[in-house]
């Protein structure tokens, strides 16, 4: 039982630190490279990410695509503002024909949202719809802050609860362990061979009857009957912390 809980102790310590801790407070959130918001409509997507980002560890961004080809990607958004790399989620708009738009993740964004979450956040009616539809681009950036904030959230409670599992998980194997090895040891034998059966070798000869050797050609298959093929993300987009796009 003292090992249970020391176990327990060392899980739930390092959990707690696992935590992120409350990031410095975000001063910009919306940076409209391409010129196609308004002053009003920027307060608004600020005011809304404040609400949502601003007791958080993660930092987000709204971003639009200066570029107007989907060529501006968050590796190159960073690279031009260096403290979007940590814990960050980003949203880059662009607004062409098709109106692009992907999501990037960085820092411990992005393991805390996972691919499912992604999707949801992409595919969700008042994000697709007011961006490739409506080109309500203020719209569709409320309802992305709503539904970034709750993914990327630590789970506090889910993380405790899964350390205190595989805590008790890993005592009982070992314990089972234990005692499985010390019936083994103590069980007694079930024929006394050393009392009533002896083996003693006389003689020992080893002799070589022949050497055979099998030889079999293996066919490589040519060069030009392998499959290419590849992969790519609906809406462009691409680069170093890329999760997706429409």
């Amino acid at each position: 039982m003292k090992k249970t809980a020391l176990v327990i102790m060392v899980v739930f310590a390092l959990s707690i630190m696992l935590f992120p801790c409350r990031a410095a407070t975000q001063e910009k959130y919306v940076y409209d490279l391409a010129g196609i918001l308004s002053a009003e409509q920027i307060s608004e997507i600020e005011n809304a990410a404040e609400k949502y980002f601003g007791d958080s560890y993660a930092s987000v961004y709204i971003v639009t695509d200066p570029t107007g080809k989907v060529k501006y990607y968050g590796e190159d958004f960073i690279a031009d503002y260096p403290q979007a790399s940590k814990n960050s989620v980003i949203l880059i708009i662009t607004d062409n024909f098709q109106h692009n738009y992907n999501l990037y993740t960085y820092g411990k964004c992005n393991r805390l949202i996972s691919n499912s979450e992604v999707d949801l956040i992409l595919d969700d009616p008042d994000v697709y719809n007011n961006i490739k539809i409506s080109q309500d681009y203020v719209a569709a950036s409320l309802r992305f802050l709503e539904l970034a904030s709750e993914a990327s959230r630590p789970q506090y409670l889910k993380a405790v609860l899964l350390g205190v599992f595989s805590a008790l998980v890993v005592s009982a194997v070992t314990g089972l362990c234990i005692v499985l090895c010390y019936n083994r040891k103590s069980r007694s034998e079930k024929y006394p061979l050393s009392k009533y059966a002896k083996l003693e070798l006389v003689r020992k000869d080893d002799i070589l009857t022949g050497t055979f050797v099998t030889k079999r050609v293996i066919q490589r298959p040519s060069s030009g009957s392998g499959r290419s093929g590849g992969s790519g993300r609906i809406g462009g987009g691409g680069g170093r912390g890329h999760r997706g796009g429409r």
